[in-house]
């Protein structure tokens, strides 16, 4: 009985010899490790590949949360949250999801403190333009005050040589002009001398500049 099971496998044996042996089946073998082995180097360059840009984007939200860090200084506090969440340790490829998590949060941290800077910016823009508001103000105040002072001591210089022409008016010189002067018209005269000094010298401005204010830095 064994000698006879050793012929049938002796039998089986010769008959597969030629097949294995043969170029087609060797080919066919070939060709399906080759797909199998394309397919597996495929899918690691594609986990390699989403690994190589989920750690770029990793690296460009940090260059960003350092560079919001440098320009706002009244960040500071949300800078360092990023800091801490943006700095955790590198996770290994089977933790695909976790690294994301971490990339999305960083970008979010990143876009509040980049709109931050430019509410920051815009206020102290708005702070330069008053500044600048008030200054031209003050200039133009000091120039009105200027011109005021000039007016009034041209004014008051005008008045002063009213009154010397008219005192030095004398009777020979309204006679000459064929107007009667008497003692009555003489005093009424000098009272409107008197008058008219009086009321040049009341209505001269006396300008006086407030305390400067310093100007909002």
């Amino acid at each position: 009985m064994a000698r006879r099971s050793s012929s049938i496998a002796a039998m089986a044996a010769s008959a597969l010899l030629p097949l294995l042996a043969s170029p087609a089946f060797a080919q066919s073998l070939e060709d399906r490790l080759r797909t199998q082995l394309v397919a597996v180097t495929a899918e690691l360059r594609g986990a390699q590949s989403r690994q190589a840009a989920l750690t770029a984007q990793k690296d460009a939200a940090e260059k960003e949360r350092d560079e919001l860090r440098r320009r706002l200084s009244g960040t500071e506090g949300q800078l360092r949250a990023a800091r801490r969440k943006a700095a955790a340790p590198v996770v290994d490829t089977g933790k695909i999801d976790a690294l994301t998590q971490s990339v999305a949060e960083a970008r979010a941290e990143a876009e509040t403190a980049r709109a931050q800077a430019a509410q920051l910016t815009a206020e102290r823009d708005q702070a330069v333009t008053e500044r600048d508001k008030l200054k031209t103000e003050v200039v133009q105040r000091d120039e009105a005050l200027r011109l005021a002072r000039a007016k009034n001591d041209q004014a008051i210089a005008v008045a002063k040589d009213v009154l010397e022409t008219l005192s030095n008016v004398g009777v020979a010189d309204v006679l000459a002009r064929k107007e009667p002067l008497t003692g009555l018209h003489r005093v009424r005269i000098q009272k409107l001398e008197q008058d008219f000094g009086d009321r040049i010298y009341d209505s001269r401005l006396d300008v006086r500049p407030p305390a400067e204010a310093r100007p909002p830095q």
